[in-house]
């Protein structure tokens, strides 16, 4: 090395901020997802006037939801794969300028194929890519405050759901429902204002040295000269490195290299959109299906739920509490996972999730079963709950299962997983209502749904804690 002893060389890695910059990326977090599933939750106040005006009927209404469901599948999905020709800002800000567009049409252009290319295809393609690259960027940004990050995000994210519908309902009161879609695209643009707090974790990873007769087995390591400790290091994201690799370089303030592999851009594409681990996962095991039917139960219950309650003669007013209601439950849940996080944490995150279907499925039943309004309020609130298990702990359980490098190309399968579901069972759903006119019988699938995957994903834990424990008692005798 140029005549230098190594006893001059320090070694380093490069490690997840957790901290720093990383809360500009919660606040961006927020902002993404208020505005998209805030009043995406508010479909029925939003649309409600010209779903009338329109004559568009439960299965018609579901048959657009099953296929913006796919949509946002199908770009969530590709976002691994686009991220390969496209930097991280650049996709992120093509996906706020779909979902925008897609908000000021519905205002601009008011039919039935408006309303599909609209709401069904540009704003679900800019929610997809959305979601997918914030959620990637999260994870990228923590690691061991990674529970307690995600949960304060979403708690804010919970607090403006819960009034977000009493805002759409003032608004329309005051200007009309056509107006208040162009006060909500106005809201919209602050999507762009998040794109740019986004700034790549290569730019804030934080250098940590390491003893001189550590084991090198991280992804990235630097062998630096100690006259340099100033200097910036290089932006090098660590999960780019396939292979752990020591990188040996001269000054600190220069770009490691990274391995010059050709391949052609189909070949890229099939590996990214069919890693083999991830797909082993899916037939193997229901961790990342389940999720899947629970946020398709929960998505389809956003959907129709409003219809359910107009059917029952309820007002306009009365609708936005009951929205209002569900996102305090969702809320106050969220609240609980921050000041409880680190105990919360030790139970298992798979486990928290099947609490979270109990929840859920009792939660459904119990506002079936019941006749008077207060106690469906207080099953509404329990529903609200069990959907802040469902969006916090979904990319949980997924990045437990994959690691975070594989993150962004396993939660892409598993948005193309809720949207093959909602494609299939969607429109069944729309039709069994439509047949039988009953929103019950629609509300008691969708419990069904859920007890099934919480039975099968107990059964799943217990066999594989079984084996777990077999594992280690076979190492405990033949040490």
């Amino acid at each position: 090395m140029d005549g230098r002893s190594e006893s001059v060389l320090k070694k380093y890695k490069l490690v997840a901020p957790d901290g720093g910059w990383g809360y500009m990326i919660c606040i961006a977090a927020t902002m993404v997802f208020s505005i998209t599933t805030g009043f995406g939750a508010c479909f029925g106040l939003l649309y409600h006037d010209l779903i009338v005006k329109l004559k568009i009927g439960s299965t018609m209404i579901t048959v657009a939801s099953g296929l913006g469901v796919l949509v946002n599948a199908l770009f969530g999905f590709l976002t691994s794969a686009l991220l390969k020709k496209l930097s991280f800002r650049q996709l992120a800000f093509i996906a706020a300028t779909m979902f925008n567009i897609g908000v000021i049409g519905l205002y601009l252009f008011q039919s039935i194929a408006s309303f599909f290319i609209c709401y069904t295809f540009l704003q679900s393609a800019g929610f997809g890519l959305l979601l997918n690259l914030t959620s990637t960027i999260l994870n990228d940004y923590f690691t061991t405050k990674r529970l307690f990050t995600v949960s304060l995000t979403q708690t804010a994210v919970g607090i403006t759901c819960m009034a977000i519908p009493k805002l759409v309902e003032k608004i329309s009161e005051i200007y009309g429902s056509r107006e208040c879609l162009l006060i909500i695209s106005g809201i919209s643009t602050h999507l762009f204002l998040a794109v740019a707090l986004m700034q790549p974790v290569q730019w804030h990873v934080k250098k940590i040295r390491l003893p001189d007769d550590e084991v090198i087995d991280e992804n990235l390591t630097l062998l630096a000269n100690p006259t340099n400790e100033s200097d910036n290091v290089p932006v090098v994201k660590v999960t780019e490195i396939k292979s752990p690799e020591v990188q040996v370089i001269e000054k600190t303030d220069i770009e490691v290299p990274l391995p010059d592999k050709k391949q052609s851009a189909i070949k890229i594409l099939v590996s990214e959109l069919f890693d083999k681990d991830i797909i082993k996962i899916v037939y193997s095991s229901i961790i990342i299906v389940g999720p899947s039917f629970a946020f398709f139960c929960d998505l389809t219950f956003s959907m129709i739920f409003p219809q359910a309650l107009y059917s029952l003669q309820w007002n306009y007013e009365n609708v936005a509490t009951a929205i209002s209601i569900v996102a305090f439950g969702d809320t106050a849940a969220r609240g609980v996972f921050i000041l409880l996080n680190n105990w919360l944490y030790k139970m298992g995150i798979e486990k928290l999730f099947i609490i979270g279907l109990g929840i859920a499925c009792i939660a459904r039943i119990g506002m079936l079963l019941s006749k008077d309004i207060t106690p469906v309020l207080i099953f509404m609130t329990f529903i609200g709950v069990s959907r802040c298990f469902f969006v916090i702990l979904g990319p949980l359980v997924i990045v437990d299962a994959v690691g975070v490098e594989k993150f962004t190309a396993a939660n892409g399968t598993f948005m193309m997983v809720v949207g093959i579901i909602s494609i299939v069972l969607g429109p069944l759903t729309g039709a069994v209502r439509d047949i039988t006119g009953s929103y019950t019988v629609v509300f008691s699938i969708m419990a069904g749904i859920i007890l099934l995957v919480m039975v099968i994903w107990i059964i799943e834990l217990y066999y594989k804690e079984r084996k777990y424990r077999r594992s280690q008692r076979k190492a405990s005798t033949n040490p």
